[in-house]
């Protein structure tokens, strides 16, 4: 900025279509054409950001095509269920297991919202004299506070409430509970897929 170009008093930003206009042209406005440009090495590390990004995403997806298939062939095998029985008992087991995986996959799911509720009010409401000793014992035992944190937040409080929602569902609207065997594998895909993403945005403590 100088006295002439824009003025004294007016100090503005402009992008400059022209950046080696000599009208225009400062030693600032120099150095900001450059910081904008970027240097070689920021632009190869932003690459391979935006490739990982893209690998990461493609891999989410391959992830969530081969749950889903999965599924489905699970599906139309106990459609089969007598010729399944009759000609392939060996398999039962594991199409009984994968099925049983995917609905507590989906109760997780239901009552992850309730799980994150109560865990945000546990949060709020915690001792301010008792964080610093908290903090102290996740960084000892970070990989035990990270295994309790799951298996109580993301698995057994999600699954306690959706019990109890399925319970109020079949007494308040006479619900079919036997539906939930084929309506809560599809939901657990949604959990599988974004198992990850569940973890962070509850703040449960990653441990390499």
């Amino acid at each position: 900025m100088t006295g002439e170009f824009p003025g004294e008093g007016k100090g503005v930003l402009e992008i400059l279509r022209d950046p080696w206009d000599e009208k225009k042209l400062t030693n600032l406005s120099l150095v900001g054409y450059l910081f904008l440009q970027g240097s070689p090495e920021r632009k190869k590390k932003l690459r391979m950001n935006s490739f990982q990004r893209l690998t990461f995403l493609r891999s989410r997806s391959m992830f969530a095509l081969v749950v889903l298939v999965t599924l489905l062939i699970v599906y139309l095998l106990e459609f089969h269920e007598e010729i399944i029985k009759r000609n392939f008992p060996e398999i039962v087991p594991l199409i009984i297991f994968i099925h049983f995986l995917f609905m507590i996959c989906g109760l997780i799911m239901i009552g992850l919202p309730f799980s994150y509720l109560l865990r945000q009010l546990v949060m709020k409401s915690m001792p301010i004299k008792l964080l610093p000793y908290i903090r102290e014992s996740c960084e000892k035992y970070a990989l035990v506070h990270s295994f309790l944190d799951y298996i109580l937040w993301i698995v057994i409080l999600p699954i306690i409430f959706s019990g109890v929602i399925f319970y109020v569902l079949r007494i308040i609207l006479s619900f079919n509970v036997f539906y939930s065997f084929y309506v809560l594998p599809p939901i657990g895909i949604i959990f599988l897929v974004l198992e990850d993403k569940i973890k962070g945005f509850m703040k449960i403590q990653e441990v390499s």
